[in-house]
């Protein structure tokens, strides 16, 4: 009798959970304030639809940062910790530091130049990504890692923050899978440089957040090692992505080599940029924003207050019929408040490396 009595409890278990499951999937189907919005159907009734197909899309749990600005998805907590980090990332700032940036594309210049005369081949990719990330470290953090100086130019670190992006396709779906990762890469690294930042160091995005006026809560060691490593890991490979495609197609292009060697050098060196963040922009990913209060209303389509809403940027870019009209749909930093904030860094440091290499 206890045997069947178990039995009987496990099947209404089951028939319970089937009940509960079809009901749940009629309301977002049919009843759901989202439910009119074309689309698979499955998407409507579960997010691992989107799992399913290649784990594909990213969002703020994957980056498994909670403390960073680019993970806030409060607008006031945004804000709040955007504010202190803005004016060290403005154009003036970047402006003041291009002899920075110069030093390194000097270095770059001349890795490229002794690999000519000894005949070898040289991974553009490679020496691309070190100069990105030794002109944003030493822009960011204060300290050049010297990945130029390496022969290989630190060629493993570049490995390390490009399979940070498989991670994060699986981070998510799979929410503890990214801290346990977070703590086998190249953490060790971010830890010890907030661990060394002194008072007589360069000021860096360090001091800004701990002098700035957000509460002790803001301050806390995991808040800012979560800001230094999404701030530093995306000045990284972004900008190192967009101008190694930028100068793949501009020397397999005689054409447009020779443009820019001697047309009026500067509105073509922009259309070529323009161009290759097109098609490689900073965030590839969907971003989503969240109206907390207030629907969304979009000519006769109405988005409930709450709803996590974005766009693929590239998608966006690559479209035949929004391409039409560019000057909206163009937004290979994001747009409004919520914008890349180390755009001008990465303009600059584009356009400086280009101007150089051709």
């Amino acid at each position: 009798m206890d045997y069947l009595a178990s039995l009987l409890s496990w099947w209404y278990l089951a028939a319970e959970a089937a009940i509960y499951m079809r009901t749940l999937a009629f309301y977002q189907m049919f009843l759901h304030p989202l439910a009119k919005f074309s689309g698979p159907k499955l998407a409507a009734i579960t997010r691992y639809y989107e799992a399913y197909f290649g784990i594909c899309a990213w969002t703020y749990e994957g980056f498994s940062a909670k403390g960073a600005t680019i993970c806030a998805t409060d607008h006031h907590v945004h804000k709040a910790r955007r504010l202190p980090l803005n004016p060290f990332f403005s154009k003036a700032k970047v402006a003041s530091q291009q002899g920075l940036i110069r030093r390194n594309i000097i270095k770059l210049c001349d890795q490229i130049l002794n690999f000519s005369k000894s005949k070898l081949t040289i991974n553009l990719g490679a020496v691309i990504s070190a100069f990105a990330r030794d002109a944003s470290t030493e822009f960011i953090l204060g300290r050049n890692y010297n990945s130029l100086d390496r022969e290989d130019f630190n060629f493993g670190m570049m490995n390390v923050f490009q399979d940070y992006g498989h991670i994060w396709r699986v981070t998510k779906h799979i929410m503890w899978f990214g801290p346990i990762m977070m703590t086998q890469k190249a953490s060790w690294w971010l830890h010890r440089l907030l661990q060394m930042q002194e008072h007589h160091a360069p000021r860096t995005i360090v001091h800004e957040i701990l002098e700035s006026n957000l509460p002790p809560a803001e301050k806390a060691f995991e808040r800012v090692f979560d800001e230094v490593a999404t701030v530093t890991a995306a000045g990284f490979e972004t900008t190192a992505s967009v101008l190694g495609l930028i100068v793949y197609h501009v020397f397999s292009s005689p054409e447009i080599l020779q443009r820019l060697r001697h047309w009026n050098k500067l509105p073509y060196l922009t259309s070529v940029l323009t161009e290759g963040m097109r098609l490689s922009p900073a965030i590839a990913m969907r971003m989503a924003r969240i109206a907390p209060d207030r629907d969304i209303v979009y000519g006769e389509w109405c988005t409930p207050a709450g709803t996590p809403v974005g766009m693929t940027t590239l998608l966006m870019h690559t479209d035949k019929i929004l391409r039409k009209n560019l000057e909206k749909t163009y937004a290979p930093f994001l747009k409004g408040t919520g914008n890349c904030m180390g755009m001008y860094l990465a303009w600059a440091e584009m356009y400086m490396a280009i101007a150089a290499l051709v």
